[in-house]
């Protein structure tokens, strides 16, 4: 789910495929029930996670237009 979440925002996010490679290698195989058993939250995985939340907390990623202000 915050995969999809993030998703939405990829084009506005400087190498967001670079950040996130760690999450989408951990959950790859999940889907398709290839990997069975409890998911586990390695390190890789851990910091693209953190990552990923740096970026949306960090920056303001996108705004609402202001009709009163010069472009």
């Amino acid at each position: 789910v915050f995969l999809g979440f993030t998703n939405f925002y990829y084009r506005f996010i400087l190498g967001y495929s670079k950040i996130t490679t760690g999450l989408i290698g951990a959950f790859q195989g999940i889907k398709n029930k290839i990997k069975k058993g409890p998911f586990k939250f390695f390190n890789k995985a851990r910091e693209s996670f953190i990552n990923l939340k740096a970026t949306f907390i960090s920056i303001l990623i996108i705004i609402h237009f202001n009709l009163t202000k010069f472009i």
